[in-house]
């Protein structure tokens, strides 16, 4: 599997960098601008909708084997977490009715957690395509 990797300070203000490097793994797995659009808006909900704030997040995209793999982190968003495995939170001020979690399965093919530690954990979304890597 290819793999790139970046670590950037946790601000919005570095959100474009992410869609472009998202956008450039896409075109070279022959993705549908559908599919790149529903994996670069599945990571910008993830970052804008958090409770908690990292000092910065790394974003890990590995494609091959007929999927584009993307991971962040280290997140600790107890909410987002929950939200993943599947149990219900409280509405909150920034997401009143909306859960991530459904959410996140509309725009992905897969999401889940991975490289739990006390200290946060990672978050996986899955997009297939036609890459070999």
């Amino acid at each position: 599997m290819d793999r790139v990797c970046l670590t950037l300070p946790d601000s919005s203000a570095y959100l474009p960098l992410l869609r472009l490097v998202l956008g450039g793994v896409a075109a070279r797995a022959d993705m549908t601008f559908e599919a790149m659009d529903d994996l670069q808006l599945a990571v910008e909900h993830v970052l804008r909708g958090r409770e908690a704030k990292e000092d910065q997040i790394t974003m890990e995209v590995e494609m091959g084997d007929g999927r584009i793999n993307v991971y962040l982190g280290l997140l600790s968003d107890a909410g987002l977490r929950a939200e993943i495995l599947g149990r219900s939170r409280p509405a909150t001020a920034s997401m009143p009715l909306l859960h991530r979690g459904t959410v996140l399965r509309r725009l992905v093919d897969d999401c889940g957690l991975e490289r739990e530690t006390p200290a946060g954990f990672s978050l996986r979304l899955t997009k297939m395509c036609r890459c070999d890597g």
